[in-house]
């Protein structure tokens, strides 16, 4: 690492600057169904905890499992491999600590939490982890090497003012992300207002259905009169996914694997889900993906069929090459442009959900029909 750095700043080592790092890689804890839930990599991303991938041991277990350290508020979590690098802080003690995470805490007189999080977010800190990575198919970082990681230290206040302006941008960033979902709540209500309650603005701007729009019988029972049912095909063309090899994944790459850990249970888009991938010679054109794309996970690993069936759109991340959608999904090309969204809201609604549900196979890992999403019925408005 060679920069020339403002007066007063200084380079150090991870070992010279850090008052503890907690590493449980190598123990496994005895699982339970309730209690304290115990983060491993699945459950770090950049800036958050995801909760909805922990698994949970007991009080009695947490005592005998956890001897290496505890955690505390603040302390910074880095993940060590699959994936290498997601880097967040603690705002809660109350976690267990397993797999491919390590548990960073700073020597106060020498650096801020707050801004070590961000340093090992930032592309600096995230070439010294990468650099210092070993492995074939899976690149990991060792508790040894990563102690020889540098780290760049400003004086204590300065750190403390780029944390604090990082942090702030955080906070809008997630007052964004609270307003996008407020949107697209809203978007999803007039949806339904419109094209399952029929009630969208006749020629006079009233709600068409109660005010006593012309409705006619269908095989999906009483729709509005010159409306008309289509197959899914109609509208979109079915695009399947690309076979990856794991001789493929590649940390070190900047082409991007979207993947079913793209898709929250919830129904919405997790940025963080894709892998890093090398593109080979066995990928098609139609394997690419690009802004506005509508992608449908088409196999889930719940065994409450959470993901399955849930559709996003897609919207560029960070600064990759090329990004591509793996076997485990399906986009859909519409066939005018003027029907994306259209395409994209029919396929939130519950009767889809239930309908690939329906047209699902298997037990632990549930696979939806690729065929059946071509057949699916929807109703298209008159022009």
């Amino acid at each position: 690492m060679r920069y020339k750095l403002p007066e007063g700043w200084k380079i150090g080592t991870t070992d010279e600057i850090l008052e503890k790092i907690i590493d449980y890689r190598g123990k496994t804890p005895q699982k339970s169904e309730t209690g304290i839930p115990t983060l491993s990599a699945k459950s770090v991303k950049n800036n958050y905890i995801d909760f909805d991938n922990v698994y949970y041991i007991s009080k009695e277990e947490y005592k005998r499992f956890m001897t290496r350290g505890l955690p505390r508020i603040g302390d910074v979590v880095i993940t060590t491999e699959a994936p290498l690098g997601f880097v967040t802080d603690l705002k809660t003690d109350n976690v267990a600590l397993a797999q491919r995470i390590l548990t960073i805490r700073g020597k106060k007189e020498i650096i801020d939490n707050s801004y070590l999080k961000y340093y090992f977010q930032s592309n600096i800190g995230q070439h010294e982890l990468h650099s210092r990575a070993t492995g074939t198919t899976v690149m990991g970082i060792s508790q040894a090497n990563f102690r020889k990681c540098k780290v760049i230290i400003p004086p204590l206040k300065e750190q403390k003012a780029i944390a604090s302006t990082l942090s702030a941008l955080d906070d809008k960033i997630e007052i964004n992300s609270k307003i996008k979902d407020n949107l697209e709540a809203q978007a999803q209500a007039i949806f339904k207002h419109w094209f399952i309650d029929f009630e969208f603005p006749d020629e006079n701007g009233n709600p068409y259905k109660s005010s006593g729009g012309e409705m006619v019988e269908s095989e999906l029972g009483m729709i509005p009169k010159g409306w008309e049912i289509v197959k899914l095909r109609d509208l979109a063309k079915r695009e399947n996914g690309y076979s990856y090899k794991s001789v493929d994944m590649n940390e070190d790459s900047n082409n991007k694997l979207l993947t079913l850990k793209n898709f929250n249970r919830n129904g919405s888009y997790n940025a963080d889900g894709y892998r890093r991938i090398d593109i080979t010679d066995r990928v098609r054109e139609h394997h690419y993906v690009k802004n506005g794309d509508i992608l449908l996970a088409c196999t889930d690993l719940t065994q409450d069929g959470d993901v399955v069936g849930n559709p996003i759109i897609y919207y560029p991340s960070g600064k990759f090459n090329k990004v591509i959608f793996s076997m485990d999904l399906v986009k859909l090309v519409p066939k005018s442009a003027e029907y994306n969204f259209f395409i994209l809201y029919n396929l939130k609604t519950k009767h889809f959900k239930e309908y690939a549900k329906n047209h699902s196979t298997g037990t632990t890992v549930l696979h939806l029909q690729k065929s059946s999403i071509d057949n699916y019925d929807l109703l298209k408005p008159s022009n």
